[in-house]
């Protein structure tokens, strides 16, 4: 899953461990991309966004207040929470999927 929010992405690989180490190796590799930051870390015998499929939507600063009840996202990159499943990237990442998920699961193209 991958995230615009403001002027950061935020992304999560999910699957192989080698296939995410090798995808994150071509982000880290790739010079449009700075300031790369991993905030959790971990292993899963399932996928968090398993149904998952790649679209895009543009959130403004009050629709993410709305739908997620965060009002600052630089919250999401401080270290306070690595590796920890209650990190506020997650929890975001979290409502925006089951929100995009139920608004868009009938939606096939």
């Amino acid at each position: 899953m991958l995230v615009l929010l403001q002027d950061k992405f935020i992304q999560l690989l999910e699957g192989d461990r080698d296939d995410v180490l090798s995808t994150f190796a071509k982000i880290c590799d790739d010079p449009r991309h700075n300031h790369i930051q991993i905030l959790i870390e971990g292993s899963s015998d399932q996928r968090i966004f398993n149904d998952w499929s790649m679209g895009f939507k543009q959130l403004s600063h009050d629709e993410l207040t709305d739908f997620s009840g965060f009002t600052d996202p630089s919250t999401f990159f401080s270290d306070d929470s690595i590796n920890n499943n209650s990190h506020p990237a997650l929890i975001f990442l979290k409502l925006f999927y089951d929100k995009n998920y139920r608004d868009f699961s009938g939606i096939h193209i």
